[in-house]
């Protein structure tokens, strides 16, 4: 977590500089500040939001014996069976509620958005993460850094051939 946390804080670092070299400039500069890190503050940012999110997962298992017996249930169904995040949040919906089971029945939706980025970032598969740093719009308004999530392009295949 303090990995994340010290990776928020010099991409916020770099964001405000940025913010503050396009106040000081003239308008029609062209010149728009870059934040040089912003690729690696993706991949370290959600690398280590992951680990915590994996951390608090065994966490959860070592104290909750809720948990514990759920995962037990899961094994006895499934040989070799370990717990993946996906369960762990199914599970914590029927729990009952304590400070964690509360963290985790009302964030259930953006822990799968940061777990799913993740994966996009660090495997090729069905999704991708497209990163944009400053730049100026069509009209000419410098918009800040965002990112897009989003689903690959299906190729589909027909007797012609590749579409």
């Amino acid at each position: 977590m303090l990995e994340a946390s010290e990776v928020y804080d010099a991409y916020v670092s770099d964001y405000n500089s940025g913010i503050q070299t396009l106040e000081s400039s003239p308008q029609s500069n062209d010149e728009i500040p870059q934040i040089q890190k912003l690729e690696h503050y993706k991949k370290t940012f959600f690398s280590s939001t992951h680990k915590t999110i994996k951390a608090l997962m065994k966490f959860s298992c070592l104290i909750l014996t809720e948990f514990q017996d759920q995962v037990i249930l899961k094994q006895k169904k499934k040989k070799n069976y370990e717990l993946n995040v996906y369960d762990w949040l199914e599970f914590s919906k029927n729990l009952k509620s304590n400070n964690l089971i509360h963290l985790l029945k009302h964030d259930q939706e953006w822990i799968k958005e940061l777990w799913e980025i993740r994966n996009a970032i660090e495997h090729n598969g069905d999704y991708f993460v497209n990163l944009k740093n400053f730049r100026k719009s069509p009209s000419g308004v410098v918009l800040p850094p965002t990112y897009t999530y989003k689903r690959r392009i299906q190729v589909t295949s027909d007797a012609r051939g590749w579409r």
